[in-house]
């Protein structure tokens, strides 16, 4: 049987990386909004944060067609 520790820590190894990248990712997001905010404007950052969510439904829709599409083909 495995200990709990060894469990938490073969867990960790994953954990640790995708927790990592979260907050690495999380803090691009923040300094890229505060220059652009800065550097160009509002309205710019008004424009980014309006057109995000319709890219992220095309590119999802775009990658549901594809995934749709390999199983149909498969």
């Amino acid at each position: 049987m495995i200990s709990k520790s060894s469990r938490f820590g073969r867990f960790s190894v994953f954990l640790v990386p995708l927790m990592a990248a979260n907050i690495l990712q999380a803090l691009s997001g923040t300094v890229s909004s505060i220059y652009i905010g800065q550097l160009i404007g509002v309205e710019a950052l008004a424009a980014i944060a309006t057109f995000f969510p319709i890219l992220f439904f095309l590119l999802s829709f775009l990658i549901g067609l594809s995934v749709d599409s390999t199983i149909l083909i498969g």
